[in-house]
């Protein structure tokens, strides 16, 4: 996939997705992120550039991201969700996305989700296991999502290091946006 599909597929999102379709949106991003951090040359892969991440580092903090929320969306974890209360609120994804680049660009970051720092040095084997541990990752959370009834998704809250409290299926579509936006930067910046 190139930089402009990347763009396209996250420009041409609808409003909104229910359960069937945010399952078949993040299997469609797990196969899109698998091809295209697989075919990124190791020499490359472990290459910090000048500004921002490294691949293995974008991938180390998606991992991070997506398994988090994945195990608070487990069946069994379910309750402690009652803590955030309930919500009305229907964002949007394109919703989401403005919240989550505004506050970007006023200063917030990835805190504590920030990869520690990566080495340089080459290792084939590496690169296979951090991108299977994210493909894992993403699998997990396709995992849950059936336990998950509709009312569920729109009414529980949960809580986002920058968004703040937003229901379970904003957290969704940020974290089907969050796979696709640093994998389009890394992109970008494979194509200077």
């Amino acid at each position: 996939m190139d930089i402009k599909s990347f763009k396209e597929h996250i420009e041409n999102f609808p409003p909104t997705f229910n359960q069937s379709e945010l399952i078949e949106q993040f299997s469609t991003a797990k196969n899109d992120i698998l091809d295209f951090y697989t075919a990124i040359p190791e020499s490359i892969f472990f290459s910090k550039p000048e500004i921002g991440w490294s691949p293995l580092e974008n991938i180390k903090h998606l991992n991070t991201a997506t398994s988090v929320v994945a195990l608070f969306l487990r069946k069994e974890l379910k309750f402690l969700l009652l803590l955030f209360g309930q919500s009305d609120s229907k964002k949007s994804i394109q919703e989401i996305i403005k919240n989550y680049n505004d506050k970007l660009n006023n200063g917030s970051g990835a805190g504590v989700f920030s990869p520690l720092f990566a080495t340089n040095n080459i290792d084939v084997e590496k690169k296979k296991t951090e991108i299977k541990s994210l493909i894992e990752s993403i699998q997990s959370l396709i995992n849950v999502l059936p336990s998950w009834t509709e009312d569920e998704l729109d009414r529980t809250n949960i809580v986002h290091p920058i968004l703040g409290i937003i229901t379970v299926r904003e957290m969704l579509y940020f974290s089907l946006y969050h796979l696709y936006h640093h994998s389009s930067k890394v992109q970008l910046r494979l194509n200077k």
